[in-house]
């Protein structure tokens, strides 16, 4: 975990969202599809993943405003409004 976290921290915020670019090639339709799958999974094996629930509202619900199309980077804008 702690290396994906050093990926994302290393790799995607220097390179597509630090310098305004957002264009990593993941969609915001796949990143919502992959944050559904992970929510159903984590709740048909009974675990509580509470502060996930709170964070796939986010992406599935109410970042509703951005397309499906765009780049899942697109978040980081989203985030600085709520």
């Amino acid at each position: 975990m702690q290396a994906l976290v050093a990926a994302v921290i290393g790799v995607t915020f220097p390179k597509w969202v630090l310098n305004g670019a957002l264009n990593s090639g993941l969609t915001m339709g796949l990143m919502r599809k992959d944050v559904g799958v992970a929510l159903d999974l984590a709740k048909g094996l009974g675990l509580d993943l509470s502060g996930f629930a709170q964070i796939a509202d986010i992406w599935l619900n109410r970042s509703a405003e951005i397309a499906d199309s765009a780049d899942f980077n697109e978040i980081t804008k989203f985030s600085r409004t709520v």
